[in-house]
């Protein structure tokens, strides 16, 4: 298995499910929703590969080739039709770069978290038309909270620069523009695939972890691990890559950081943006933001737990 081909042809990837797709805006605890997947005695889940940004490159190549022309650009969020036999191609690439993976690993499925994915899973969904996708979310003003605390000599990295750039000298708009226009192509992917996706609320995996995972290994058609969510403090996962570095300090799966976005104030979102910001958290099941979101004291619940959103029907 060590000595298989990580490119070119190799022997068939085991037959033990789809693969699976974590779709999220970063300070959402992917790290967190990683170290449990990668847990499970089948999944295994590396840090991020980005293998969204991989298949839009191939499929670039694969559609100039095709059509005897450069593309010099095209929406990655609504791929361009190509071969068969492209398709194909491209399948066979990433599953061959996964085989040895999976063989090093001694599981026989993989899971990607990748922070590019929400952008193009559409394209993910022509490659692998049976893949399992987990929509990760969390509140808007959590996420700003936790981008401003992780950035404290200035925001960057987390996929904010082109936001940054856009509001300069405004953290929260800059990162509350980047939670909208993740979380509103996250929510529209949903929507329009709710075979293929479940929603998990980052407040519902830190306050019920078990039941949460139950339901998410349900959904991928992978079997019951119960204790997962403790274990996975327990066994060893790959360090190099980028997640979240707190997570290396951290032994329990806690609710202390839900909430923290009371903190943040909601004058400095720009009025059409805040509107904007509370359509999306309202479909989310989240309390919206208004001119009294700091008049709580302490850490809140960002929102009633609504566990029977988990699965968009």
């Amino acid at each position: 298995m060590a000595d298989a081909p990580i490119f070119g042809s190799g022997p068939d990837l085991p037959s033990a499910g789809p693969p699976t797709f974590i779709l999220t805006a970063s300070r959402s605890g992917s790290t967190l929703l990683r170290f449990i997947l990668d847990s499970h005695p089948d999944l295994a889940c590396p840090p991020e590969t980005m293998v969204g940004s991989t298949c839009v490159s191939m499929i670039r190549l694969v559609y100039s080739l095709e059509k005897f022309g450069a593309v010099e650009r095209f929406d990655i969020s609504a791929p361009p039709d190509i071969s068969p036999e492209g398709v194909k191609a491209i399948r066979e690439f990433l599953d061959n770069a996964y085989f040895r993976y999976l063989g090093q690993r001694g599981k026989s499925r993989w899971c990607d978290k990748s922070l590019d994915t929400y952008q193009c899973p559409d394209l993910i969904l022509k490659i692998y038309p049976e893949a399992r996708f987990i929509c990760l979310v969390r509140h808007c003003m959590d996420v700003i909270a936790s981008g401003v605390r992780n950035c404290p000599w200035g925001v960057s990295r987390y996929g904010f620069d082109p936001f940054v750039a856009q509001y300069p000298g405004n953290s929260v708009a800059a990162i509350g523009a980047y939670w909208l226009s993740c979380n509103r192509a996250i929510l529209e992917f949903c929507e329009k695939n709710p075979d293929r996706c479940t929603l998990v609320r980052y407040e519902d995996l830190v306050t019920v972890p078990e039941a949460v995972m139950a339901d998410v290994l349900d959904f991928i058609a992978a079997i019951p691990a119960p204790g997962i969510t403790r274990a996975c403090f327990t066994v060893a996962h790959e360090a190099r890559g980028p997640g979240d570095e707190k997570i290396w300090f951290t032994d329990r799966v806690s609710p202390d950081s839900m909430g923290r976005g009371v903190t943040v104030p909601p004058g400095a979102l720009p009025t059409e943006m805040r509107v904007s910001i509370n359509e999306v958290l309202a479909k989310l099941g989240y309390r919206t933001v208004d001119d009294d979101w700091q008049s709580a004291v302490g850490a809140i619940d960002p929102g009633p737990r609504c566990r029977a959103a988990i699965r968009p029907r």
